[in-house]
């Protein structure tokens, strides 16, 4: 690809609602075309409304239950956007730098970028936090397309092969396609 490829490994063990949550997103295809839609240099990556306003409506009240918060938010760690407590849907975010005053307000991360952090750099971050989250579940991609159009995006996510990690455990790679190149997540150990 023209960027690169970061690889997102995801650990049940921190917080098994969230990977499960985001295992249940990845096979609905969810994040088929989602936007990277807030990117705030020296703290976080966002992505998880749905290019579909009609699957952003379904999933989002499907709120899952807090996780514990048993490691911390540090860089390259991936986890559930939220309002509160009991507010988790789809949206997730990569925090860009050690972020861990949000491990005492309940951010669970679920998973890391164990590889490629610079192609999460190398994305577009022009418009930093402009688009209006409320008009992304209420338009989809036709208010960022118009809008925003250079935010980058997810084209698809496949589990693409299994592999066996240290320790034994079973992990499913998921690639997901970019505009800026493809997203390699490994899903592990339980799937």
């Amino acid at each position: 690809t023209d960027v690169g490829s970061f690889v997102l490994q995801v650990h049940p063990s921190w917080s098994p609602l969230g990977a499960n949550h985001f295992k249940e997103l990845i096979k609905a295809d969810y994040y088929k075309e989602a936007r990277f839609f807030r990117m705030v240099k020296d703290f976080v990556v966002q992505f998880g409304i749905s290019a579909d306003p009609k699957e952003s409506a379904k999933w989002n009240s499907r709120h899952i239950e807090d996780d514990p918060v048993t490691e911390k938010n540090l860089v390259g760690r991936v986890t559930y956007a939220m309002a509160g407590p009991g507010t988790r849907t789809t949206q997730v975010f990569i925090n860009l730098k050690d972020n861990t005053f949000l491990d005492g307000m309940g951010f669970s991360p679920f998973g890391e970028i164990t590889r490629g952090m610079d192609t999460v750099h190398k994305m577009y971050y022009g418009y930093a936090e402009q688009p209006d989250q409320g008009q992304i579940q209420l338009q989809g991609n036709m208010y960022l397309k118009s809008k925003f159009p250079q935010l980058s995006y997810t084209k698809q996510a496949e589990v693409i092969d299994t592999r066996t990690f240290p320790a034994g455990e079973a992990s499913k790679v998921v690639r997901c396609t970019t505009t800026q190149g493809d997203v390699v997540m490994d899903i592990h150990p339980e799937w």
